[in-house]
C-alpha cells in the first residue's frame, strides 16, 4: 500500500488560508481514499506544537527562523521517515531539502516575491533559503488558482511540466442561516444591527488602510447614522497605524474590531453582514469572499490578482489602490438593492463551484502521477 505523509502543520500555526488549505484537504483526502482508493495511507505529520501555535491566537511569520529550520529540515525528514512514506505532501511553499519521499508542494501566492515589503524579514529569509530548492525537488507542484500558476512561472518557468492548477474548495459550514438563528447570534454578541465586513489578518497586503479611510468617506458623504465597519482576525503582522487611520478618518465609533474568532463562528458573522468588504492587494486564491457568497453575503473585492478569476462576475469590483472606488463600491453595495439581490444569488452558485471533494480528487491524482 502506498503511505502519504501529510504536513498538518499549517493547520496548527495558521488560522488563515494556508491553515483551511491544510486541514480541510486533509479531511476530505481522508474521506476520498477512504471511498475510492485502496493504494493509500494517510499519514498526518506534524513537527508543531499545537499549544504553542494556539497560544495568542495567531503566529506572525516564522517568529523563529532557527525553530523552524530545525523543525522543517531535521524533525520533519525524521517524522517522514518513520512514517515509511512514499510520499510527502507540502501543504505551505516547502519541502525539507533532503526527504526520503517524493514531493508534492502546494504554492498558495507568490506574494514574498511580489510585496516583500509587507512580510517579516524572516519569513522573507527562509523562503528565500528554501523556496526554489523546493519546486526543483518536488515531483509535482500544485498552484490554488491559474493566477497563482502564471506568478509562479514568471519568476520559474523551468517547472512548468511540473505545475498542477487545483482550486481549492469552500467548507459546507457556509450556508444562509435563518434570520432568526442570526439575529439571536448577533445579539448574543454585542455586534450592532447593521454593519459591513472584512475578515482576515490584519496585514499589509489586505488593505485595511484604504478601506477604513473609504468607509469614513461613506459615513461623511452618506449620512448614515448607524452603519458599523466589523475588522475580524487576527493580529497578524505589521499592521501598525489602524488605530491611527481610524482615529483620522473620524471613525473610532463606528470601527468594530473583533479579534481573533473561532471559524465555527464564521458564518454566523458572514450571515450577519449588510455587505462583504475586501479590498485586498494580493490573493492567491481568496477564501472570505467565496465564503461571504455562498452564505448569500453581497460581496465587494479588488479587481486584481486571483479575485477575478474565483469570484468571476459574482462579486461587485474596485480598484484597491483608488480610495474613491472603494468608497463608490461600498456606496452600490449598500444602496443598490437591485444589485444586492444579484450578488446574492449569483454569489451562492458561484461559491457552490468550489469544493473540498474535487480538490481532493484532483489531488489524488496528483499524486497517482509520480508513483
Amino acid at each position: 500500500m502506498t503511505s502519504l505523509a501529510f504536513d498538518c502543520s499549517s493547520a496548527l500555526l495558521s488560522d488563515g488560508g494556508v491553515g483551511v488549505y491544510a486541514r480541510s484537504l486533509l479531511e476530505a483526502l481522508q474521506k476520498e481514499s477512504a471511498l475510492e482508493t485502496s493504494f493509500l495511507n494517510i499519514v498526518p505529520v506534524s513537527v508543531c506544537s499545537e499549544k504553542r501555535s494556539k497560544a495568542s491566537g495567531f503566529i506572525s511569520p516564522f517568529s523563529s527562523v532557527v525553530r523552524k529550520l530545525y523543525e522543517d529540515q531535521y524533525l520533519l525528514p525524521k517524522a517522514i521517515r518513520n512514517a515509511h512514506a512514499d510520499i510527502y505532501h507540502g501543504t505551505a511553499f516547502t519541502l525539507p531539502l533532503f526527504s526520503s519521499s517524493k514531493g508534492v508542494v502546494t504554492v498558495h501566492d507568490m506574494a514574498f516575491l511580489r510585496y516583500p515589503d509587507f512580510f517579516t524579514p524572516r519569513y522573507r529569509s527562509y523562503l528565500k533559503l528554501f523556496f526554489k530548492q523546493s519546486l526543483r525537488n518536488a515531483k509535482r507542484i500544485i498552484t490554488v488558482s491559474s493566477f497563482t500558476a502564471s506568478e509562479l512561472l514568471w519568476y520559474y518557468p523551468e517547472f512548468e511540466e511540473k505545475v498542477r492548477i487545483i482550486h481549492s474548495g469552500i467548507s459546507g459550514q457556509f450556508v444562509p442561516l435563518l434570520a432568526e438563528e442570526i439575529k439571536s447570534w448577533r445579539v448574543a454578541k454585542g455586534y450592532p444591527k447593521r454593519f459591513l465586513l472584512f475578515a482576515g489578518s490584519c496585514e499589509p497586503r489586505k488593505n485595511l488602510l484604504r478601506l477604513i479611510e473609504a468607509f469614513g468617506q461613506y459615513v461623511v458623504r452618506s449620512g448614515n447614522d448607524d452603519l458599523f465597519l466589523l475588522l475580524a482576525g487576527g493580529k497578524g503582522w505589521l499592521n501598525e497605524g489602524l488605530d491611527k487611520a481610524i482615529a483620522e478618518a473620524g471613525i473610532k465609533k463606528r470601527v468594530v474590531r473583533t479579534g481573533f474568532l473561532p471559524f465555527e463562528e464564521l458564518s454566523f458573522l458572514y450571515n450577519a453582514a449588510e455587505g462583504f468588504l475586501f479590498p485586498s492587494l494580493y490573493e492567491g486564491f481568496g477564501f472570505p469572499p467565496l465564503e461571504a457568497m455562498a452564505c448569500g453575503t453581497p460581496v465587494l473585492c479588488s479587481d486584481v490578482a486571483s479575485l477575478p478569476e474565483v469570484c468571476e462576475d459574482a462579486a461587485l469590483y474596485c480598484d484597491p489602490y483608488d480610495t474613491a472606488s472603494i468608497c463608490k463600491g461600498i456606496t452600490t453595495l449598500v444602496e443598490n438593492e437591485a444589485v444586492r439581490k444579484k450578488l446574492t444569488e449569483k454569489g451562492i452558485a458561484q461559491a457552490s463551484r468550489f469544493s473540498w471533494k474535487t480538490c481532493a480528487e484532483l489531488t489524488l491524482k496528483t499524486y497517482e502521477e509520480i508513483l
